[in-house]
């Protein structure tokens, strides 16, 4: 059966980017952990997709996605030197922990949607954050196998189903109280109840 919208997919596959001919290696998915989704809802890249549309379990794939197929082009807009005072508690504590070169840090735009900016620099008046993906710009080569496709089942719906729309209130930060409810009240990320 070849892949097309509403099918279960499972895949192993290697993950190279770079922003020209030298490619880095990012990420495995193996046969013992595969990426699995259903395809045709937006679960993956459009492009990648496209790539996979009507290939059938035990055949391989070998391609590469442009950044305009893959996370876009990097802006420089989206680098943001942001006041210091803003990762210190009500003490004026900085909270190394957790805000660090390199770190991943949940942030928060002014309508409320949730973002995810890499630390790329700081000092004591500023940290930088950058909030391109971090793929953005790369061209990505995906080279794998399909190791199962077939119409999705109800509980493989339903399982992904949950995987993209948790029941509860967390915001997916993990502080979430007993009864799914939310619980992070103004912790973490900002107050998800």
């Amino acid at each position: 059966m070849s892949i097309t919208k509403d099918y279960f997919v499972s895949c192993s596959y290697d993950l190279y980017a770079g922003p020209n001919e030298v490619r880095d290696f990012i990420e495995q998915a193996t046969p013992e952990s595969p990426m699995q989704y259903l395809h045709g809802i937006g679960m993956m890249l459009p492009a990648f997709e496209q790539k996979l549309e009507g290939l059938k379990e035990g055949e391989t794939f070998d391609f590469e996605l442009t950044p305009e197929n893959g996370y876009g082009e990097r802006f420089s807009d989206r680098v943001v030197p942001l006041d210091y005072k803003i990762f210190c508690d009500e003490d004026g504590k900085f909270d190394e922990e957790h805000v660090f070169v390199g770190a991943r840090v949940p942030m928060q735009t002014a309508d409320g949607q949730r973002i995810e900016g890499q630390v790329i620099d700081m000092n004591n008046e500023k940290v930088t954050l950058d909030f391109n993906h971090p793929l953005a710009g790369m061209h990505l080569h995906f080279s794998g196998k399909i190791l199962e496709a077939h119409v999705a089942s109800e509980d493989e719906r339903a399982e992904i189903e949950a995987l993209l729309h948790p029941h509860g209130g967390s915001c997916g930060c993990g502080c979430h109280d007993e009864d799914g409810e939310g619980g992070c009240e103004g912790g973490c990320c900002g107050g998800c109840h």
